[in-house]
């Protein structure tokens, strides 16, 4: 029987070319995966180029006949405005507002969005600077901070009341 001797610099050798094996394997096999990825990708391209045309579609199917329709458009910008009031609400309760402050405050700037409404379809009626006034008085109450919206509730109300009595009685009583 025959032995063989190994130097030292040889089993290194040895090792190193196991790791290399090892290492070539390693990235054959994640090319491989690669591959196999990009094949299939390739195959559902045709597939999703086709929904995609199918999606865009939808979309302007739907924004022609909500651009059509004006009911449809109307129910569309309250969902987007009822939104931005959640959001709003959300906002002003973690400012000390109260859910009665601020349904009373919604409640002012809605009387003033139909008075200025209302006065905006009898031009004729009302002067240019009293829809200037109530639309100043609409914006000021909507920035008024908790504190100032309890002090000046009262003198909101009586303007608005002002107006639309002022309205009621020289616009629609006489028209």
């Amino acid at each position: 029987m025959k032995r063989k001797w190994y130097s030292a610099s040889n089993g290194l050798q040895n090792k190193n070319t196991s790791v290399d094996v090892q290492s070539t394997r390693q990235e054959s096999d994640k090319i491989e995966a690669l591959q196999t990825w990009y094949t299939n990708r390739i195959k559902k391209l045709p597939m999703n180029i086709i929904e995609f045309f199918i999606w865009v579609w939808l979309l302007l199917f739907s924004r022609s006949y909500i651009q059509n329709n004006p009911a449809e458009r109307l129910s569309l910008f309250n969902w987007i405005e009822s939104v931005m009031q959640n959001i709003q609400i959300k906002y002003l309760q973690r400012t000390r507002w109260t859910w009665s402050e601020i349904l009373q405050q919604r409640q002012l700037v809605q009387t003033f969005d139909s008075i200025i409404s209302t006065a905006e379809n009898f031009v004729w009626c009302l002067e240019e600077r009293d829809i200037s006034r109530i639309r100043r008085a609409r914006d000021s109450l909507q920035a008024l901070t908790v504190e100032e919206f309890t002090v000046q509730q009262q003198s909101y109300t009586t303007v608005a009341n002002i107006y639309y009595t002022k309205i009621q009685e020289e616009c629609i009583i006489h028209n």
